[in-house]
This record gives structure tokens, C-alpha cells and sequence, in this order.
């Protein structure tokens, strides 16, 4: 062992030899006989070498086991310098020896004294060999400081993600008052009369665009959570990524000639089908490129280019807008993170969209990688998806696609106990072509059965009295309702609360808030199959 590292070593055995020589000096200086022997029958078959003294001729009182094997019996005179502890003796001031030799032996020692009536009347010897047995308590000793070090660390990583989980609150307390306030002040304006049909469309846009913001952000919170829990799905089919990325691009169009932003697309013929969820991957798309648009200053450019390599599609969505700070990008796709300046704060938005972006296109067993040259530099986003060897027409797409969602002449009997969710939901199917009957609960839906024999349902979950898994369970049982055809259209919606429904006997769960040109879709497509 290097003197170095017995040095090193050394220092961290110090403080434990002092420790133990103030308990052993505790304990002598007790004026009982008695309880000294009973200290020295439990000090007899301690670890570390002690010795006592109780003169200045420093003759050995009591030696343990361990002082035996290491100094054979020896009076610690004959082991230590004199002069240190006739400095003890005569000072009443504890020593610590770094390093001591014996015959090429290397230990530590701290000297104490013993007092009695303030008088000092002997010393305490407490050593420890710096042997391998010595080696190991300092690796020991390293261990514990690392342990200690690591959980400082963690303990500020805990701290940190509490900061963020707080900021993150904060922030969706302000991202749900803010569409809320919005439509109950446009709403107040709407109940003037003497508005003009200008502002009455204002209002209704206004409106609208709140309650899509807040759908958005209780779908990114479920998301969220569904991704930390790893209960995020996806529902795998063939999906044409040109077609896809064309309509999440003149998604955000708007937005982008609001701002005098220009969107570049460079899509590469014969890109060819991935296996995806549509839904999903149009959510990636869509996440990305609103997020170019709202960083990207007005008059600013936005390419989007797709290139097959080998087996992998390659997109890359570049914006020259206001850039990522490095040290912030490791973070970028962590959930509750944000950059803290003030002008994302200002942009609004929770920072969820890139973390489920993330997982989505892992899912897809993509990669999603994010590159910039720091603030004001612009970003790049790179999604690498693999392709399929087979060109065949997109479901998923084909299924999307709008058009023939008319229901002339379909009996519908909507069964939801909200009356503002029934009534509305009645007008826009009825407007769709739909006979429409409502009803407020399972057991007035089961009586308007008997005299309005309906083409479908459309249930909600949760409902007083009797839930929609009760209803749709028992109307199976019956001969009446065995083959109707039932949508669960609810806002529970979970996966499991999807299979779930499924399993009580309902054909297709639809979550709320509820698209209405997709549920008359799902109608219409429910009807063909049955047919």
C-alpha cells in the first residue's frame, strides 16, 4: 500500500477511532469500580486494539483482545512515541496519530485522557492496523461516502422533479381556466340578442377552438399517464405516411398563414406503408409541427422532407425558429420538463406533446431524435419508422376518409343521463338524417325499447342507479336487444375501460369528447358489418 493511500485511508478511520475513544473515556472515568470491570468485560472482545493507562508511567491497566494480537500485550510506551503521550498526560488534550511503524506495520492511534475530579489521571489508546482488514474499512468507508453522495444526489433529482411537477400543476390549472374563460365570456355574448351574425361567428369559432384546446389537453394528460404506467397502445395497420403527413400538414396551415410562415414540403415518391396507427402517428406529426409553427417567428420557414433509407422511412420536420438550448436538449422528451424562460412560458402548453410523441414513435419501433444548434437556431426533428415489404390500401386511412357518414332514415336511441351531452348529440344526428330517441337512464332506455325498436344505441358509462355495463349486459341476456347494435360512448376512456366495455356486450367504445363525423363513421361502418 502506497503512503498515499494509507494517508487517504487514514483520515478515514480518524473520526471512528475518536468516537470510540470518547465512549471508552466515558466509561473509565466513571468513579465506580465496579462498572469499570463490567466496561472492561465488554470491551474485551471489541474490534479495535484499546489500551489504558492510569499513570505517567503509561502501564497498561487493560489491553483487549485485539491490542493482544496486534502489540502482543505490549504497554502502549513501548508501541507509541513517548513524548505524544506524556504531551497528553501533561496537556489533557486528545491526539490523533496519522501513521505510525512498527517492523514495516502501519496503524492509526488516538490518544485520550481520563479524568477524575478535573484531574487527568491516565489515558485511553484506540488503534487500528492499516492492513488489508484496515483496507477494507476504508473501501467501506468509500462505500458509505458514495452511498451518501448518491442519495444527495437523488434527493435533489427528488427535489427537482417535485419543482417540476409543481410548475407542471401550476400550468395545467392555467391551460384549463384559459379555454373555460374564454367560452363563458364569449358564451355571455352569445346571449345578446342584438349581436350581429359577424360576432355571433366570432363567438362560435372562439368557442369552438377553446373546447378543442381542452380536449387536446385532457387527452395529453391521459396519454401522459398512460405512458409512465406503460399502458399506451397502438392499433397496428398499414398506413401511406405521404397521405398522412399531407393531412397533418394542412392541419396547422392555418395557423402557419396566420403568421406569414411558410411550410416547404419535400416528400419522396413511392414512400411506401408503415405499419401504424394512423390516429397516432398523425398525433406525432401534428405535435411536431405545431410546435415548428408556434416557435417559429412570423415570416419564418418550416421544411418538411420524407426519404426512404433501406428499410426505414426517414422525416425530418426542420423550423429556422427560436431553437433548443443544449443543456436543455437530454431533457427534451422527459415528462413535466420545460424550458423556464419567459418566452415559453408565454407560448403557453403543458410540454407533454414531445414526451408522448416519444413513446408513440417507440411503439412504432421508430426513433425520434431533436438536433439544434442552440437558441435561435432553429430545430430539427427526425422520426426514423420502419416500412413494410407490402403496398397494400391503408384501413386505417380508408376508414378516416370523410364522406357517407349520412344516416337517412337510421334509428338511433341515445341513452346518457347528461341532458346537455343527450340533447345535443340528438340534434347533430338527427341533422346527419337519424330518427332520434333519447333517454336519461338504463331503465327508461329498456321502456322506450319495447315501442322504438332502434338500428343502434349509443350509451353512456356512468349513469346513476344503473351503469351503461349493467344495461348493455342485461339487454344481451334479452331476446329483445341480443343483436342491437350498441356504441359505449363515454368518458371513461382507458384501455381497460375500452375492453371492458367490449366485454359487458357493447360492439365499439368511443371516447368523449366526442368527434361527430367520426361517431357517425363508426355508426355507418357498424351498420354495414352487421348487415
Amino acid at each position: 500500500m502506497t503512503r498515499s493511500a494509507r494517508e487517504s485511508r487514514a483520515t478515514a478511520v480518524e473520526h471512528r477511532l475518536t468516537t470510540v475513544g470518547s465512549l471508552v473515556q466515558l466509561l473509565f472515568e466513571d468513579p465506580d469500580p465496579a462498572r469499570h470491570l463490567a466496561t472492561e468485560r465488554v470491551l474485551g472482545d471489541a474490534a479495535w486494539p484499546i489500551a489504558v493507562v492510569e499513570s505517567d508511567a503509561h502501564a497498561a491497566r487493560f489491553v483487549n483482545g485485539a491490542w493482544e494480537e496486534l502489540f502482543a500485550g505490549a504497554d502502549p510506551s513501548s508501541v507509541l512515541p513517548r513524548e505524544r503521550l506524556d504531551d497528553v498526560f501533561r496537556t489533557g488534550v486528545a491526539t490523533h496519530l496519522s501513521l505510525e511503524a512498527i517492523a514495516s506495520r502501519y496503524f492509526c492511534a488516538t490518544i485520550l485522557p481520563t479524568r477524575r475530579a478535573g484531574v487527568v489521571t491516565g489515558l485511553v489508546v484506540v488503534c487500528a492496523e492499516m492492513t488489508d482488514d484496515i483496507s477494507d474499512f476504508g473501501g467501506r468507508e468509500a462505500e458509505r461516502t458514495d452511498i451518501l453522495d448518491s442519495e444527495r444526489a437523488a434527493r435533489v433529482d427528488a427535489e427537482r422533479a417535485n419543482r417540476l411537477k409543481d410548475q407542471f400543476l401550476a400550468a395545467v390549472s392555467h391551460e384549463l381556466r384559459t379555454p373555460l374563460t374564454t367560452m363563458m365570456l364569449w358564451e355571455k355574448v352569445l346571449r345578446d340578442s342584438s349581436v350581429d351574425s359577424n360576432t355571433r361567428a366570432r363567438a362560435l369559432d372562439a368557442i369552438h377552438q377553446s373546447a378543442t384546446a381542452q380536449s387536446r389537453l385532457v387527452g395529453d394528460l391521459l396519454d401522459v399517464s398512460r405512458a409512465i404506467s406503460g399502458k399506451l397502445f397502438i392499433d397496428l395497420r398499414l398506413v401511406a405516411l405521404a397521405e398522412l403527413l399531407g393531412t397533418a400538414i394542412e392541419g396547422v396551415s392555418r395557423a402557419a398563414r396566420d403568421k406569414r410562415i411558410t411550410i416547404e414540403p419535400d416528400l419522396e415518391p413511392g414512400l411506401g406503408e408503415v405499419q401504424g396507427d394512423a390516429n397516432r402517428l398523425h398525433q406525432v406529426f401534428d405535435n411536431i409541427l405545431s410546435n415548428a409553427v408556434k416557435f417559429t417567428p412570423a415570416g419564418g420557414r418550416i421544411t418538411v422532407s420524407a426519404r426512404r433509407e433501406r428499410s426505414a422511412v426517414v422525416i425530418a420536420i426542420a423550423d429556422n425558429g427560436r431553437g433548443i438550448a443544449k443543456e436543455f436538449l437530454p431533457r427534451l422528451f422527459e415528462p413535466f420538463s420545460q424550458t423556464e424562460d419567459k418566452l415559453t412560458r408565454c407560448e403557453g402548453g403543458l410540454g407533454l406533446g414531445l414526451t408522448i410523441a416519444h413513446q408513440l414513435v417507440t411503439l412504432h419501433h421508430g426513433k425520434l431524435f431533436a438536433a439544434s444548434d442552440g437558441l435561435g437556431r432553429g430545430a430539427t426533428f427526425t422520426i426514423t419508422l420502419p416500412v413494410t415489404k407490402h403496398r397494400l390500401a391503408s384501413p386505417a386511412l380508408q376508414a378516416a376518409a370523410p364522406g357517407g357518414a349520412v344516416l337517412d332514415g337510421v334509428r338511433v336511441l341515445v341513452i346518457d343521463d347528461d341532458a346537455r351531452v343527450r340533447d345535443a348529440l340528438a340534434l347533430l344526428l338527427r341533422d346527419a338524417g337519424a330518427v332520434v330517441e333519447a333517454a336519461d337512464s338504463a331503465p327508461s332506455a329498456r321502456t322506450m325499447l319495447t315501442r322504438f325498436p332502434a338500428d343502434v344505441l349509443l350509451c353512456d358509462i356512468a349513469m346513476p342507479g344503473e351503469d351503461g355495463y349493467g344495461f348493455i349486459s342485461k339487454l344481451r341476456a334479452s331476446t329483445r336487444g341480443q343483436k342491437t347494435p350498441a356504441i359505449a360512448v363515454t368518458a371513461h376512456a382507458t384501455h381497460a375501460d375500452g375492453r371492458r366495455a367490449l366485454a359487458s356486450g357493447f360492439d365499439l367504445h368511443v371516447a368523449k369528447p366526442i368527434d361527430i363525423e367520426a361517431l357517425l363513421t363508426s355508426i355507418r361502418d357498424l351498420l354495414r358489418r352487421r348487415a
